[in-house]
């Protein structure tokens, strides 16, 4: 039996159950997309942004470059934070080298953009030195473009770099470096300065799920997992791989909302990019028929932006475990103004009661009885506000 789900919110959401090494989970998962072309701050989309089933691509023809990854997974240790878009060079004047950052809250990221360059070994030299870089005026900040790669020197064309498989640059040996690629994309204070360098991939991007060191918190998928777990996760399983970020984008903390974004270099008409998070609040409340709502944890567990189309989308994720279920267990979704005092889970519990049927209520009754829940919230506000200011100094209540 499903738990009767009431969302109140105008944003794409979903109630999935999740079974995981015989724990039987619920999550509910919001997302909401934000234009942020505005300088007074991002504005919610006027439709909802629907959760992705599956990970989207840059290019469908090029299904390992990986620009947003599933909605659908039961949890996140930790905030994602994540940008796509490509380098622009500042007044659109062609350069061979520019940076890019971007920041939220107190957290930032540079990242060092190149232009087109490669290995060249001219005659009467034994050692391979790199070529000038191009000038350019856009270079995609994809994984495409870090070092990583094919083995240039695996004549068998099998051996890849396990960081980043699809970059540019890699090679175990130093043979055959003529007209190799460089990567375009690095850290600042990292760059590559000779093949026998290796470097961790840079990028603002999602990292691939099979890609090193990802790939080993998904646990160890030998026979032994195949003849007895199989298709239960390994016992080894970190929930460290659902976070699709790289390791120094991904915040501890979970965000709150309202934090700072700024992003440089990433548009090419907006070379600095300033606005915030939105200000907002979601809350997953549960009920089991006796009147009272418990709250649940949420976490805002992802940040995404696209620099290109100037868009922003947030996601919300609660876990939940529901010992019993029964006709009359509710789950309870919606959102506030983050800067409002949270409503309390009372007046949730007469919401639910007021605006629910058999069928778990129309939209005119939620919306009647939601009206009514606000004026006794901001008349309890007005009362406690006048209470406090003709309260003589001293006193107490």
């Amino acid at each position: 039996m499903d738990p009767n789900f009431f969302d109140r919110t105008e944003i794409a959401t979903a109630l999935v159950p999740f079974e995981t090494r015989g724990r039987s989970d619920w999550v509910v998962i919001a997302k909401a997309g934000f234009d942020i072309s505005e300088e007074s701050g991002p504005v919610r989309l006027p439709e909802p942004i629907p959760l992705a089933e599956a990970d989207i691509p840059f290019d469908e023809e090029d299904p390992e470059s990986i620009q947003y990854e599933s909605d659908y997974i039961p949890f996140k240790p930790a905030t994602d934070l994540l940008c796509v878009g490509q380098a622009h060079a500042p007044g659109q004047l062609p350069l061979t080298e520019m940076e890019v950052s971007f920041s939220v809250g107190g957290w930032g990221k540079r990242l060092r953009v190149v232009g087109d360059r490669h290995w060249e070994t001219p005659l009467g030299r034994l050692a391979a030195r790199m070529s000038k870089p191009k000038p350019f005026l856009s270079m995609p900040i994809t994984y495409r473009h870090a070092y990583g790669g094919m083995d240039a020197s695996d004549k068998e064309g099998i051996a890849r770099f396990g960081p980043n498989p699809i970059g540019r640059g890699y090679t175990s040996g130093g043979k055959g470096l003529g007209n190799l690629p460089l990567p375009n994309i690095e850290l600042p204070d990292s760059p590559i300065k000779g093949w026998k360098d290796r470097r961790a991939p840079a990028g603002f991007g999602p990292v691939g799920r099979t890609w090193d060191p990802r790939s080993r918190s998904g646990g160890t998928l030998d026979e032994k997992w195949q003849d007895e777990l199989a298709p239960e996760l390994p016992a080894d399983f970190s929930e460290t791989y659902y976070n699709g970020a790289p390791s120094n984008q991904q915040l501890k903390d979970y965000l709150k909302g309202d934090e700072r974004i700024r992003v440089e270099n990433m548009h090419p008409y907006v070379p600095v990019l300033e606005t915030r998070l939105p200000s907002q609040r979601v809350r997953v409340l549960v009920g089991d028929g006796s009147g009272t709502l418990s709250e649940q944890p949420v976490n805002l567990d992802t940040l995404w932006i696209n620099m290109e189309e100037l868009v922003m989308t947030v996601v919300w994720r609660c876990r939940m475990t529901l010992d019993r279920i029964t006709e009359k267990t509710s789950i309870l979704l919606v959102s506030e103004d983050l800067a409002a005092t949270p409503t309390p889970a009372e007046s949730y519990a007469l919401l639910m009661a007021s605006a629910s049927d058999e069928q778990g209520g129309g939209d005119k009754e939620w919306e009647e009885a939601e009206s009514e829940m606000k004026e006794d919230v901001d008349a309890s506000g007005m009362k406690e506000n006048v209470e406090a200011e003709t309260s003589p100094p001293g006193a107490t209540s």
